[in-house]
């Protein structure tokens, strides 16, 4: 994608948010990432073959224990805040939809997720995700895990 900023210059516009890192990989299928920093969360636009989202991360969350940042699809946030019927549905929307709705999630409910993903919230938004995933998992897969 020659022009990444058309994917998120309107937010930087929009909403209190700065770009801090961004790297392309032209060899690599034209992998890239981009990531905006807010004041409560971050968020990394990410194209992997040709297959393009955008994950967010708490800037509470510690690093795991390689040292890296977790990151998770913002449309599980969406999906929580929108009770939807699944946090993690098949997604077969093309690029163009798939980053357009979740960029119109980032406008619109902008001040919420700041709210979610803050020192206070962050733990319990989290963890909130995480059973509603797990919780998914076990009734797509139910003998993949063995309690």
């Amino acid at each position: 994608m020659e022009d990444r900023e058309n994917l998120y210059g309107s937010l930087l516009k929009d909403l209190d948010l700065k770009k801090v890192d961004e790297k392309y990989d032209a060899e690599a299928f034209g992998n890239f990432y981009i990531i905006l920093a807010a004041k409560e969360f971050q968020i990394r636009y990410v194209n992997d073959r040709d297959f393009l989202t955008i994950e967010f991360a708490s800037n509470y969350v510690p690093p795991n224990k390689y040292g890296f940042t977790e990151w998770l699809d913002l449309s599980f946030l969406m999906n929580l805040v929108n009770n939807a019927p699944e946090i993690n549905p098949d997604n077969t929307r093309d690029n163009f939809t798939r980053i357009r709705e979740l960029n119109d999630f980032l406008k619109n409910e902008y001040d919420l997720i700041n709210d979610l993903l803050d020192k206070d919230n962050y733990k319990f938004t989290l963890d909130k995700l995480d059973a509603l995933l797990e919780e998914e998992f076990r009734r797509r897969y139910p003998n993949a895990i063995k309690d």
